[in-house]
């Protein structure tokens, strides 16, 4: 999109209790592209009521500074629907990324709002197919855009010899995990986990949000790291042995679609997912880590062999399939259902039929990121 027109992408605000005045952090990571963080002295996060009247003398002044015209307006939250109305666009996008009405600590007004954004947006779309499905009643012009992969920045966690420095002097076997840590993740089920392989190391990178650190499962062999740049990613990755993608089954998961899966994919890494999804999950309950410690054997077994070739084959598919939002056949299943890949083959993709499977817009868009941090929407427009 920013090889034909210039995007702004908006952040959400960010506390400063010094700030006397509202401003923006401005960055451009890429030809084209320009993020834009509103700094404000308001605590409230979010595009809330008290923070809109300075957000929007903020974005009249960024859209007359860019001279930005003909706008484009395509928010990732309902709650920056009235700013994005207020930018006069001529077409105005409502982008679904998950159920956030039901995450912990949800926004009041937030059901209210995505409720009028598919009375007046133009075109929605959502994050994955579930969701797709769950959300294709809803408005008349609904269509699935699921996220892509960097498929480059992720492929660095082939290099030989890679490793971050932070967990470089850990023993081996390492299972991994990068993304957001709070109620979507099974705590009990980790702490089963180590319990039960204290030989085994398991990496959590990334930001613990909406729980509390000391709620958080303790062991000798369980390491957090915090929230790390984008760009140390692919050398943490590039030390494990094993990726996991330990969701719990609970109500904020339910549509979940994590980007993840095609990271992990993208850097030749074993791991798995249930039928139907595009992660694995385990109740803690009961038998539950015994389960998944029985599934997990195998993989690290042959993570020492690496197989190469299986591995090319699951970024080539990567690359040239799943980006266009298609589904995997089944493959051969075992008793709990999950898709066994045959050791040297590569996953087979099936294109979908029509747009009441999946449809994607056109060209091979990534969602900007930033970090691991939560994202607010963007502006796209031509210069007058």
């Amino acid at each position: 999109m920013a090889k034909r027109f210039p995007v702004v992408y908006v952040e959400e605000p960010i506390f400063d209790p010094d700030a006397l005045e509202p401003r923006w952090e401005l960055a451009r990571p890429q030809p084209g592209v320009m993020t834009a963080t509103p700094v404000t002295a308001i605590a409230e996060p979010g595009f809330n009521a008290r923070q809109r009247p300075l957000l929007e003398t903020l974005l009249a002044r960024l859209v007359e500074q860019e001279k930005l015209v003909n706008r484009l307006v395509w928010p990732y939250t309902p709650l920056a629907l009235p700013l994005a109305r207020g930018l006069k666009p001529l077409g105005l996008i409502y982008d679904v990324m998950d159920e956030v009405s039901a995450f912990k600590g949800a926004p009041p007004g937030l059901l209210d709002r995505e409720a009028e954004a598919y009375r007046t947006v133009d075109l929605v779309f959502t994050g994955g197919p579930s969701l797709h499905r769950a959300k294709q009643g809803r408005h008349p012009n609904v269509h699935c855009f699921p996220s892509s992969v960097d498929l480059a920045h992720f492929g660095q966690a082939r290099r030989s010899g890679l490793d971050h420095a932070g967990q470089a002097g850990k023993p081996r076997p390492r299972l991994g995990f990068f993304g957001v840590i709070d109620e979507r993740l099974d705590l009990p089920l980790l702490d089963a986990l180590v319990r039960a392989r204290p030989d085994w190391q398991l990496m959590m990178v990334g930001p613990v949000t909406k729980i509390s650190p000391q709620d958080l499962p303790q062991a000798p062999n369980l390491h957090y790291f915090g929230q790390r740049a984008y760009a140390e990613l692919p050398a943490f990755l590039a030390g494990w042995d094993v990726c996991l993608l330990p969701f719990a089954l609970n109500d904020a998961t339910r549509y979940i679609s994590p980007t993840k899966t095609l990271e992990y994919m993208a850097a030749e890494k074993p791991a798995d997912h249930r039928r139907g999804r595009t992660l694995w999950r385990y109740r803690a309950s009961g038998r539950g880590h015994r389960r998944l410690r029985r599934r997990l054997r195998p993989r690290l077994d042959r993570a020492g062999n690496r197989h190469r070739r299986t591995g090319r084959g699951h970024a080539q598919d990567v690359a040239q399939h799943f980006l266009g939002c298609h589904r995997p056949r089944h493959g051969p299943r075992n008793r709990q259902g999950a898709a066994w890949a045959r050791p040297g083959a590569a996953p087979r993709f099936a294109r979908p039929r029509g747009l009441s499977q999946c449809r994607r817009g056109r060209g091979r868009s990534h969602r900007p990121q930033r970090g691991l941090s939560p994202a607010g929407g963007f502006v796209a427009g031509s210069r007058g």
